[in-house]
């Protein structure tokens, strides 16, 4: 039986010790969380100090205040604890490549206390000259004669040719679309590198603007560059930074990163707590999670108002074809251009794969034993018969080993949780007023290639309020949603990528859509379990 509750209310036991004291285990086992690495022996050093060591494009006009144009980015650091000690960098360009935090190639370092930001990054900051926004608000008004579409006004008298990537419903009482009168579509998303032409703040007629004609909405300008971003980062802790606005996500753990700690962050507009009325904070996710190794513990935050999922985890799956090339011995992968330059990463001589047909039944592993990364191709030995048409994924790069447990995720455009990783436990959240599903245990073979899903994931003593008002329907009706959206063209038989998921302990309060059924395993899950027990 679920446990409805009334009441959207909910206290967080903000819990620090680093073991587990759990009541009526389940079968199956719990991962265990991340150990805090010894740091009696570590260095340590102010961020104004790594900055400028770094030779980052900085200037410090107060103790407190760090203004960047350009990136900070720190190589090679290990053993180290960062001490922000409070203070505040911004950043003045919100173009690629301009901007954001990075650590690549870390292990052993502690970074803590700093808050980041963008300059003219929140959506009521005043129209500076020469710098870019992130975002505006406004409103959509009828075209004029008979044209069809919709014209954007917007606060600001924003002129010139100004990029804009994404148009959003938004009510200045409530925010984001999570409510019940919300419209059915709340959201254009235009071509990449859109530029429109303001006037005074006006545009001119936008067709794609028909639907959202008369509604308040925020434009958010462009997807660039990340707030806090680890590329091959080991045994990382990052505590206590406060992300403000960005460009993109706010934190992004990928490229085999492991041993991950994210523990009391904060993801809020540089107004909170004290906002006299909703502002978005940054773009897209609070903390993304791809192509890591796993043992990832995200504690004690509270992030807040994003454009995206509050925590997204998954694996980074490729599509590739098999045949023979002319000239070369044997039969070889070829990846799609679109995937292998963001995800080629993952392969190299000797790594092993996994292989999958795109219904996500395992065909068998592989070793990498040649490339050509200037066709996008592969040779892997052994290759399962009648492979053809196929995903394949690294297989020391898909997650495991995740705790989510103690955090507020709420207020924004997409899911609490997106979770891809084995071996998980999810508890003792709050999830409110969240626009999409509260938690999705997914697996795709198309518009993103994440997967190939997971197995032995906990589910339990967590809170769901005002959820699920715009799900993705048909494959994840529900508030917590378990499937695959496999390729509609093929025929075969589907595999189970998605296993043994425990849902139990859980108190829903103001379910959106399908309020009678708040938790659904769908095709592709193999042992999904909702209990109260």
């Amino acid at each position: 039986m679920l446990k409805l509750s009334g009441s959207l209310a909910v206290v967080l036991a903000l819990r620090l010790a680093w073991d587990f004291a759990y009541a009526d285990p389940p079968s199956m086992n719990e991962p265990q969380a991340v150990a805090r690495p010894d740091q009696s022996h570590w260095s340590e050093i102010t961020f104004l100090d790594l900055a400028k060591q770094m030779r980052a494009d900085c200037t410090s006009d107060t103790p407190q205040l760090l203004r960047c144009t350009g990136p900070i980015q720190i190589v090679g650091l290990t053993k180290t604890s960062i001490l922000g000690k409070g203070i505040r960098v911004r950043f003045l360009d919100s173009h690629a490549g301009k901007g954001g935090i990075s650590l690549v190639n870390v292990s052993d370092v502690r970074i803590a206390n700093l808050e980041i930001g963008w300059q003219s990054g929140g959506v009521r900051d005043p129209l500076i000259p020469g710098v870019q926004r992130l975002q505006s608000f406004g409103t959509v008004k009828p075209c004029g004669s008979q044209e069809i579409g919709g014209a954007l006004i917007l606060d600001v008298p924003l002129d010139g040719s100004i990029p804009v990537d994404t148009i959003s419903v938004w009510d200045d009482s409530l925010g984001w679309p999570w409510y019940p009168s919300s419209p059915d579509v709340f959201e254009v998303n235009l071509t990449n590198d859109s530029q429109i032409t303001f006037s005074g703040g006006r545009s001119g007629c936008i067709p794609q603007l028909a639907k959202l004609v008369s509604r308040r909405v925020l434009v958010r300008h462009l997807y660039t560059t990340h707030a806090f971003a680890c590329e091959n980062c080991k045994d990382v802790i990052v505590e206590k930074l406060r992300v403000t606005s960005a460009p993109g996500m706010g934190f992004v753990f990928e490229r085999g990163s492991s041993n991950i700690i994210l523990r009391d962050n904060v993801i809020a507009p540089r107004c909170a707590p004290h906002c006299q009325s909703p502002e978005p904070s940054i773009f897209a996710d609070g903390a993304h999670f791809a192509g890591g190794k796993g043992n990832i513990l995200i504690e004690g935050n509270d992030f807040g108002w994003n454009g995206d999922d509050s925590v997204n985890i998954t694996g980074l799956l490729l599509p590739a074809r098999v045949g023979p090339v002319p000239g070369r011995d044997g039969l070889w992968l070829t990846v799609d251009n679109k995937w292998w330059s963001g995800r080629s990463w993952q392969l190299t001589l000797g790594s092993r794969i996994t292989i999958f047909d795109r219904s996500f039944l395992q065909l068998g592993q592989a070793n990498i034993v040649a490339i050509e990364p200037t066709m996008h191709q592969l040779q892997v030995s052994p290759l399962p018969p009648n492979a053809t048409d196929i995903l394949i994924v690294c297989s020391d790069d898909v997650p495991k080993n995740v705790i989510i447990r103690n955090n507020h995720f709420h207020d924004h455009r997409a899911r609490g949780i997106l979770i891809g990783a084995s071996d998980s436990l999810i508890e003792n959240n709050a999830i409110e007023r969240v626009t999409m599903a509260a938690i999705l245990v997914p697996a795709d073979d198309g518009q993103n290639y994440e997967g190939p899903g997971a197995e032995n994931v906990i589910i339990r003593n967590n809170h769901f309020a005002a959820v699920n008002r715009h799900p993705n329907l048909p494959d994840y009706p529900s508030a917590i949603s378990a499937g695959v959206i496999s390729d509609p063209l093929h025929k075969g038989q589907l595999g189970n990528p998605i296993q043994h998921i425990v849902v139990q302990r859980n108190t829903f309060s103001d379910v959106y859509t399908n309020a009678n059924l708040p938790i659904s395993f769908g095709k592709g899950v193999l042992d999904g379990r909702a209990n109260d027990n």
